[in-house]
Formats: structure tokens, C-alpha cells, sequence
């Protein structure tokens, strides 16, 4: 299924007139001049895939109606979504006529509650008959994700229950006993770290203190570990951090020579680039390659692959990527609730890039 028509109506820039935007299946780029609407289009899109959910990240509010150039405001907006290649069983939206197409519409309106505020209302149904129901199940059937222009993609790759690494981690782990695997390798390691002198130590030291203050009454104890053995625990803590594709071997290696003989043969000098003093080294694609390295060779590259660098440490730009991927790896996987994909991203600051926004269907 993917998007094949938006129309927008008093939405913002767009006014009572409205427009039209077609799109085609696969990556679309929607390129314009700055304020001509490009990020409300995203946002339109957004809020109408979003309306009757219960957990929202986008609202309409009594600012996204249309303010038309003598300064009045509209009463009401519209969008209205037109898909095609639906599935009959999203029978809320598709169309029996037409029977590979689909569409619903989500109107806003500006009424006044009984205290005299002003309230922003909304009505959306499936298909071409307003009145025809139009369910949250039939929305969660879509998996839209938004990538913003204006993203802290390093905080929100950080170790958490809700970052996008736990969500792949969740996605990938869906089975209770691969969860169960993860957790009793968990409980191994925290066992195995326990029967460290410090860390016993500093387990006893701890509930030797809390028996001497509680005097007895709870004697509860506590235990020590890397993190809890749960599942979730394991989701909260999983981190990622960016390891060097090239790493230094220096002249003084005892494989030094060996390696620098691999260097000058077609097949392997791609991975291996001669500096003075020595080589830089890519370690993983050269092992990939050469399945005939001797052990202690492979011992002794896999030993330069000492330093890595934190994800705060990288620049702004490669950390969307790594983002992405996440975002991406995460919706590649079949689930039963997703029936179809979206992806939905902006532009970033500048001259040119501003004045472009994606919007990508079906890329899996």
C-alpha cells in the first residue's frame, strides 16, 4: 500500500482553494522555495494518519487553521488521504469499486464550547461516505515514522527503554524464548562478575550497613550485578558506539612485513593503505577476504581494533544516519499489526536542503 494523493484544504499555507499533491510509489522528493508549505504538508499527513489514536505525537491545533491574507481564519480544515494497492481487509478504507484503491478524510472544526472558548473538533471516516467508521485498528495497521530535520539523534540514541535500539531490540527479540536466552546470559554475567573480590566486597559492605540501620526489622539484602536479569533491564541499557573502519599497525609489528606483502597484491590493496610508519588496516574486510590468514595473524589484527569513540563524539550528520538505520531496521521486520510503511522526513538548516522534504512508502 502506499500514498498515492494528499489533498489539503485551509491547512496552514494552503487555503480554502486547496491543493493537490501526487505522489508515486516508492521515494518521493517534494522540492520548493522556503514557507511554501512543504513541512505542512509532512505534518498534514502526520495528523491525519494520527487522529484516532489514542497516543499521538502530532496535534491540530486552533493555529493550523488557514489565516487568509485580510487576516481572517478559517472554520474548518480538510485532508483527505487517497492510497493505493490497499488490502481488502482494512475494509474501513477500501474501496469495492475501485478495488486496489483506498481513502478517508479527517475534517477539523472550530466550534464554540458552552463556556464561550473556542475548541478545535474533528469528524473522519473510511472510504467515500462521511459516516462510515474509521478505527484506530485500521490506522495502527499503518507504521509511519517521522524523521525530523531538527533531530537530537545521539540522545535519542542513548541507553534507554524507549530508544530506538530497545524498540529493534524488541522487535527482533520477539519470541519469549529468545527474550529468556538474552536474560539467562545476563544472569551468567552478573554471577560470574560477582565472584570478583571487589564487587563481593562491595556487596557485603552494603547489606552489612543496611542490617546495622534497619536493626533487622525488613532484612531485606541487596544484590549487585550489571544490570537486572530482566528483559526489559537489557532493553534500557543497550548502547552503541562507533568503531573505526581503519586502525595503525606500525612498522615495529612483528606482522608488519607480512602484511605489507598482502599490500602490494590487487587483491588486497583496497584494505590496506601504506602511510610512513606503517599501515592503516581495514581489519574486518581484510579478514572477511582472506579466509587463509593464519591465526595468529587474525589474533594479532583483531588486537588493533583497541579504541572506539562515543556517539556524542561523531557529527551531527552521520548520527541521522545511524538513526535512520535504526528506524529502519526496525521496520523492515513483518509484523502483524503493520500492514504498510511509511517514512516521513524533513529537510536540514541551510541554503538548499531546507527546501526539500521526503516522503518514502513501501520500501520494503
Amino acid at each position: 500500500m502506499y500514498i498515492q494523493e494528499v489533498r489539503v484544504r485551509n491547512f496552514r499555507v494552503f487555503g480554502n482553494d486547496g491543493v493537490i499533491f501526487t505522489f508515486n510509489k516508492g521515494i518521493n522528493v517534494v522540492i520548493g522555495e522556503n514557507n511554501n508549505g512543504k513541512s505542512a504538508l509532512i505534518d498534514a499527513i502526520r495528523i491525519a494518519f494520527s487522529c484516532s489514536l489514542y497516543k499521538k505525537d502530532i496535534f491540530f491545533s486552533k493555529t493550523d487553521f488557514h489565516v487568509n491574507a485580510t487576516g481572517e481564519k478559517a472554520k474548518s480544515a480538510q485532508i483527505d488521504i487517497y492510497l493505493k494497492e490497499v488490502p481488502k481487509n482494512l475494509i474501513e478504507i477500501w474501496d469495492p469499486v475501485q478495488t486496489d484503491c483506498g481513502e478517508f478524510h479527517v475534517i477539523f472544526t472550530l466550534e464554540k464550547t458552552p463556556a464561550g472558548t473556542d475548541k478545535v473538533k474533528y469528524r473522519a471516516w473510511g472510504g467515500k461516505c462521511e459516516g462510515n467508521p474509521l478505527s484506530a485498528d485500521t490506522l495502527e495497521a499503518v507504521n509511519l515514522a517521522y524523521l525530523s530535520a531538527l533531530r537530537d539523534a545521539a540522545n535519542e540514541m542513548k541507553p534507554s527503554r524507549s530508544s530506538k535500539l530497545a524498540e529493534l531490540l524488541e522487535t527482533i527479540a520477539n519470541k519469549p524464548e529468545e527474550k529468556e536466552s538474552l536474560v539467562e546470559k545476563l544472569r551468567t554475567a552478573n554471577q560470574e562478575i560477582l565472584q570478583s573480590e571487589s564487587l563481593s566486597k562491595t556487596k557485603q559492605v552494603i547489606n552489612e550497613n543496611l542490617l546495622s540501620i534497619e536493626q533487622n526489622l525488613l532484612h531485606q539484602k541487596v544484590d549487585l550485578g550489571l544490570v537486572e536479569p530482566k528483559f526489559e533491564s537489557i532493553m534500557a541499557s543497550l548502547r552503541s558506539w562507533i568503531t573505526p573502519r581503519w586502525h595503525f599497525m606500525g612498522s615495529d609489528h612483528p606482522y608488519y612485513s607480512q602484511i605489507n606483502e598482502l599490500e602490494r597484491t590487487e587483491e588486497y590493496n583496497p584494505f590496506i593503505h601504506g602511510q610512513d610508519g606503517g599501515l592503516y588496516i581495514d581489519i574486518d574486510a581484510l579478514i572477511e577476504k582472506n579466509n587463509e590468514l593464519d591465526i595468529a595473524v587474525k589474533e594479532a589484527l583483531l588486537s588493533l581494533k583497541k579504541h572506539s569513540f562515543e556517539i556524542f563524539q561523531n557529527g551531527l550528520g552521520y548520527n541521522n544516519l545511524l538513526f535512520m538505520s535504526a528506524v529502519l531496521g526496525d521496520m523492515s521486520f513483518e509484523k502483524k499489526w503493520n500492514l504498510c510503511k511509511f517514512i516521513l522526513g524533513g529537510g536540514t538548516r541551510g541554503a538548499f536542503t531546507s527546501s526539500i522534504t521526503r516522503i518514502s512508502s513501501e520500501l520494503f
